[in-house]
């Protein structure tokens, strides 16, 4: 409710919401998976609060946006998340872990972005109205969003708060029942 009266649509609320819980199965950790929504409301946040201060009305069409960004942004949290862990289980420190993450993973975040927003700021040329505030909004949003997860991602992981994401005591990370079963080799006798 107290989202609702800042302005966030339920739309919006249940787009967060399914991200939080993709990036929780990622993170395996409550905390860590909020704190990975930061680079992905932050978009949207710094979007909607342009076009506040520009003057710009917020129609149905501009909010849907919102979830849509959203939802692609997270893929790119996800992938990035995913590259620093596996780095870090190869043994690299928590900052070889970032650079390594960010050299696997960076180019192919700034390749999907651009293709996703250059083919949707085709439809600008659209004499419909809400289509080309669709395609502006989805390419603005995007373009922040890529600078976000190339910025505020590899920040994070790179903070204290980044041993969140890492298996360890930190954070709950499997049920014992689950960790006690080794993958293709059956339950463990220990």
């Amino acid at each position: 409710l107290a989202l609702m009266m800042l302005g966030w649509s339920i739309s919006e609320l249940v787009a967060a919401r399914s991200a939080a819980e993709r990036l929780g199965i990622v993170a395996r950790c409550l905390a860590a998976a909020l704190l990975a929504m930061l680079p992905n409301v932050f978009p949207c946040v710094a979007v909607f609060g342009a076009m506040g201060l520009m003057g710009i009305k917020v129609e149905v069409g501009t909010v849907m946006t919102a979830t849509v960004a959203m939802g692609i942004a997270v893929d790119d949290t996800v992938h990035y998340v995913t590259w620093f862990r596996r780095g870090h289980s190869l043994g690299l420190s928590h900052g070889e872990a970032v650079r390594y993450a960010y050299r696997y993973c960076g180019t192919a975040m700034a390749q999907t972005s651009m293709i996703v927003g250059l083919g949707l700021l085709v439809y600008a040329l659209s004499e419909f109205g809400p289509i080309q505030r669709f395609a502006w909004m989805m390419f603005s949003i995007l373009l922040v969003a890529l600078v976000s997860d190339l910025a505020v991602t590899p920040a994070l992981l790179y903070s204290r708060w980044g041993r969140l994401f890492l298996p360890g005591p930190f954070c709950r990370q499997r049920p014992a029942e689950v960790r006690a079963v080794q993958p293709n080799k059956g339950p463990s006798d220990s």
